[in-house]
């Protein structure tokens, strides 16, 4: 089994960071890249929380017993609705 040993990352590596500030400066990357990080702007998160998103119903579990005649209907009935 061979084993591949990449010394740089593909796209470009991170270069120094900055503690105080908390920005990355790229070095290495291809100029697209690199000049999106640079130019790009950040905006405000728009999108509501999670619990905003989905409402959340309650569920309630049943135990059902089928004879296989209900079963066999049950099953030929989706295949003719997917169809």
């Amino acid at each position: 089994m061979e084993t591949s040993v990449f010394l740089e990352p593909v796209i470009g590596g991170k270069g120094e960071t900055n503690m105080n500030k908390g920005k990355i400066i790229y070095k290495k990357a291809p100029n697209n890249i690199s000049g999106a990080i640079t130019t790009g702007e950040v905006i405000d998160d728009f999108l509501p929380p999670p619990d905003k998103l989905i409402r959340k119903e309650p569920k309630v579990k049943i135990t059902i017993t089928l004879n296989t005649g209900n079963i066999d209907f049950l099953f030929l009935y989706a295949k003719v609705i997917l169809i």
